[in-house]
């Protein structure tokens, strides 16, 4: 049986340790008085399982308590999203509440964001 993982909550402290090149990642930059960001928490929960299938890790960072992680990535408003590829640039951001699609192709895509048209067409012809 596969181990589940869960959503990381992601630190001023741990950051360094986390975020890894070699491995795709959602983060969820929130507020805890922001109710859209509450709002996103069960949308990520559901697509935890979608994630972990196309080897994507979601993380949590909240604002207030992290301000040099939102600072690195220019957090302004939440809940912000943003996609790190495996060779940890930032991807597909997305500032407020989106439809669960949104991000389930973000999470379908952000691990492939690195190849090349070629190469993803080649990938989508294989499979």
């Amino acid at each position: 049986m596969e181990e589940k993982r869960n959503i990381i909550e992601l630190t001023d402290k741990n950051y360094n340790q986390i975020i890894k090149k070699g491995q795709c990642y959602l983060i969820d930059f929130y507020g805890k008085l922001c109710g859209p960001c509450g709002e996103l928490t069960p949308i990520l929960e559901k697509l935890e399982p979608h994630a972990r299938k196309h080897n994507v890790v979601i993380a949590k960072c909240d604002i207030a308590r992290n301000p040099k992680i939102t600072e690195y990535y220019g957090v302004e408003s939440v809940p912000f999203t943003i996609f790190v590829n495996k060779e940890a640039k930032l991807v597909f951001p997305e500032i407020g509440l989106m439809d669960q699609s949104v991000y389930a192709k973000g999470i379908e895509k952000v691990c492939d964001s690195h190849l090349s048209f070629f190469q993803r067409l080649f990938k989508k012809l294989k499979s």
